[in-house]
């Protein structure tokens, strides 16, 4: 069985540092925060790369704040 690696990134929201564990998903930080479809091309337009577990979960809690046009943006790239 291959051991996927992991690597230490930076947040490419607020910089802090997090292991990311895109090649185990299933025990990854970002694997129980539930994004709309909306919410995940938000985040691809926005930021490249993966974000920490707490911005994730922000931009979760606070997407009703988030102005419409961004939104309406980001499903282009849908």
């Amino acid at each position: 069985m291959e051991k996927h690696k992991h690597e230490i990134v930076a947040c490419p929201s607020c910089a802090k540092l997090f292991e990311c564990k895109v090649g185990s998903y299933l025990i990854c930080h970002c694997s129980d925060i539930k994004l709309s479809r909306e919410q995940a091309a938000y985040l691809s337009m926005k930021w490249d790369g993966c974000l920490c577990h707490n911005c994730l979960l922000e931009v979760t809690e606070t997407w009703g704040d988030i102005p419409e046009s961004e939104k309406e943006e980001s499903l282009l790239l849908l």
